[in-house]
C-alpha cells in the first residue's frame, strides 16, 4: 500500500526542488562562455525545472484536487526533460543530439509556417497580412540558413533538410543498460498517462469529477518530482566538466530523490 501524500507535502517538495535547480543556476553566472546549442540546452532545461515546479506548487495549494488536468501538463513536460536528459547523458553522441534536439524543433516550426502559408496562398492569393506569403516564407528560409548557427541542423541544406530526432517513445527504448532501464520505461508510462489529459476525452471528466484516482495522482506527481530533482542533477555534470562548478548538494533531496546510477 503507498502511503498517503497531501498537497502540502508536494507543494513543499516541489518548492525544494526548484530551489535547488535556482541555487545551482546562479552558480554558473560569470562562468558562461558566449552561447551555444549545448551550454543553452543545459542551462535552459534547468531553468525550466525551476520555473515548472514553482508553478506546480501554486497550482496545488490554489486549486482543487480534482482539477488534475493543470498538474499533470506540467507533469507531462517534467517527464519529458527527464526521459532526454537521461538518454543525453547515457548516450556518447550528446552533443550531435542536442543538435538534432534543436534541428527538429525547427524543422516542426517550418512545417508549420507551410500549412499557413499555403493556407494564405490558396484562400487570400497570398495577401493575408497576418500569415507569410510564398515569397515571404521563401525569403525567410534563405535568412534562416544564412545563420552559421542554424547550419549545423541540416543533413541537405540546399533542399531545406532537418536532421531529425527520435519519438520520445523511441528514446526511452534506446536506454539498453539493464538496470537503468527498469527506469525509462516507467517515466514514459507517466508521460503518456499525463498526456492524455491534454487530448480531451471521457477520461478526463471522470478523473476529475470523480477523483477516485487521487492518492495515485498525488504519488505520480511526487514521482514526477524525483525526475526533476534528476533531470537538474544531470544537466549540471555539463557545468562540473566543462568550467569546474562543484553542484550545490542537499542531503534531504539527495537521500529521497537521488536515483543510483551505479
Amino acid at each position: 500500500m503507498l502511503p498517503t501524500i497531501t498537497k502540502e507535502f508536494l507543494e513543499k517538495e516541489a518548492i525544494k526542488v526548484a530551489e535547488f535547480a535556482e541555487v545551482n543556476l546562479k552558480k554558473t553566472e560569470g562562468h558562461l562562455e558566449k552561447h551555444n546549442d549545448i551550454l543553452d540546452y543545459y542551462f535552459g532545461v534547468i531553468r525550466r525545472q525551476s520555473i515548472l515546479l514553482n508553478e506546480l506548487a501554486l497550482i496545488l495549494i490554489h486549486s482543487k484536487t480534482q482539477n488534475i488536468t493543470p498538474l499533470f501538463i506540467i507533469c507531462r513536460c517534467l517527464c519529458d526533460d527527464f526521459i532526454n536528459m537521461f538518454y543525453l547523458k547515457l548516450n556518447d553522441n550528446e552533443e550531435e543530439n542536442i543538435i538534432r534536439i534543436n534541428a527538429n524543433a525547427s524543422y516542426e516550426d517550418f512545417k508549420s509556417l507551410n500549412i499557413l502559408t499555403q493556407s494564405n496562398e490558396k484562400h487570400f492569393k497570398g495577401e493575408y497580412p497576418y500569415y507569410m506569403s510564398a515569397k515571404q516564407l521563401a525569403d525567410f528560409k534563405k535568412g534562416y540558413i544564412a545563420d552559421k548557427n542554424h547550419q549545423q541542423y541540416f543533413v541537405n541544406i540546399e533542399n531545406f533538410e532537418f536532421k531529425k530526432y527520435m519519438q520520445l517513445r523511441q528514446v526511452a527504448e534506446k536506454i539498453e543498460d539493464f538496470e537503468l532501464s527498469k527506469l525509462s520505461p516507467r517515466a514514459y508510462y507517466l508521460w503518456s498517462y499525463f498526456s492524455s489529459f491534454i487530448h480531451y476525452s471521457a477520461k478526463t471528466l471522470i478523473s476529475e469529477m470523480y477523483n477516485a484516482n487521487e492518492q495515485l495522482h498525488l504519488f505520480m506527481i511526487e514521482e514526477t518530482i524525483l525526475y526533476s530533482f534528476n533531470t537538474t542533477e544531470l544537466a549540471f555534470r555539463y557545468f562540473t566538466e566543462k568550467y569546474g562548478i562543484k553542484l550545490t548538494e542537499d542531503e534531504q533531496l539527495f537521500k529521497r530523490y537521488m536515483i543510483k546510477y551505479e
